[in-house]
């Protein structure tokens, strides 16, 4: 009895180890194309034109269509006057979202930005544009096939806010899981990649609204702001900021017609997808002694109103004070959360409480 379970134990194990080598194999010869495919990739990036406006015309064949019908006065795009103008109209919205200096999210964004003009999104879209180490990398991330002679897509570029550390940590536990599973990694230390979207944002906003004393005045004029993540792509215009809009969105998903409003994005009032992250956030005790109403905040509480992720939609005036406790928080978030990759979502929760 006891050879015979030890034979199928040891049968049972050279089956596991032959599945377990497959994989193994199978992960190699991905990772091995995956090298060999990127100079092809260069190549062919070097080989497009750095002209945008060249790329454009190539690519207006395709009828992108972009024009939108404005409803605001005929003057000077971008004057003073045009600016105060849009306010309240279905311009008065910029989507922003922010991504790093790769190749991959080269591609993510210009999807992205593709989705946009495809569905004649009103006002302008920037994308923040995170950590490009040369100038040939900067270049190649500040371009997009697509149309844009209003300048409405915009590039903004920031440093790598990713803890050094973390890159090289990831790229060493990455080789030595692949190649000997090596259990001799300081797994005590997190890379927290998702720093670039709090900060990033931070940065792009001060830079935007700085030296104004008028919203008009502003280069970011709109009044309200909406942040996507670079992997997502558009299948409808989001004016939550237009009361009817919102009010016909409430309708079509068969809310009550008294929580029409609760979808209506206002001052002091965001509106943003809702996600399950759930109320963790609400035991880590990272309220601040000045607001006295987030430690408030009970699981039930922080269920129906902070369990949300992007698109994170609100007033320009309200990201203002939210964004620099965003950035705040999101070191203490990533200590205390073990799904570290929603860290940056429980600092934003906790900001917004």
């Amino acid at each position: 009895m006891g050879p015979t379970k030890h034979l199928k134990s040891q049968t049972e194990k050279s089956k596991w180890y032959e599945v377990e080598l497959n994989s193994f194999n199978l992960i190699l010869m991905l990772a091995i194309a995956f090298i060999l495919a990127l100079p092809l990739y260069n190549m062919m990036q070097k080989s497009q034109t750095s002209d945008v406006v060249e790329m454009g015309s190539e690519v207006a064949e395709v009828n992108i269509p972009i024009d939108v019908e404005r409803d605001v006065p005929q003057v000077a795009m971008y004057s003073k006057e045009w600016k105060k103008s849009i306010q309240g109209t279905k311009d008065d919205v910029h989507i922003v979202f922010t991504s790093s200096c790769s190749g991959y999210q080269n591609w993510q964004a210009e999807n992205l930005l593709y989705s946009w003009a495809r569905i004649q999104h009103p006002g302008r879209i920037t994308r923040v544009i995170a950590g490009c180490q040369t100038e040939e990398d900067k270049a190649r991330a500040n371009r997009t096939a697509v149309p844009n002679p209003e300048n409405r897509i915009q590039f903004f570029f920031v440093p790598d806010y990713t803890p050094s550390r973390s890159k090289v940590l990831l790229e060493i536990t990455f080789v030595i899981i692949i190649v000997v599973d090596w259990v001799c990694v300081d797994v005590s230390y997190r890379p927290f990649l998702y720093f670039n979207k709090p900060y990033g944002m931070l940065r792009w906003l001060k830079e935007m609204t700085k030296n104004a004393q008028v919203q008009e005045e502003r280069e970011l004029y709109e009044s309200f702001v909406i942040c996507v993540d670079p992997d997502m792509i558009l299948m409808r215009p989001l004016l939550f900021h237009l009361r009817d809009v919102a009010h016909a969105f409430a309708k079509e998903r068969g809310m009550q017609e008294q929580d029409y409003d609760k979808v209506w994005l206002r001052k002091g009032h965001p509106v943003s997808q809702k996600y399950g992250i759930g109320p963790k956030w609400t035991l880590w005790g990272h309220c601040p002694m000045d607001r006295p109403g987030c430690a408030k905040v009970d699981e039930k509480v922080a269920w129906n109103h902070y369990s949300v992720g992007p698109p994170y939609m609100m007033h320009t005036d309200d990201w203002l004070t939210i964004t620099p406790q965003w950035v705040e928080f999101s070191p203490g978030a990533l200590e205390k959360t073990t799904t570290f990759h929603l860290a940056e979502m429980y600092s934003y929760s906790i900001a917004c409480a």
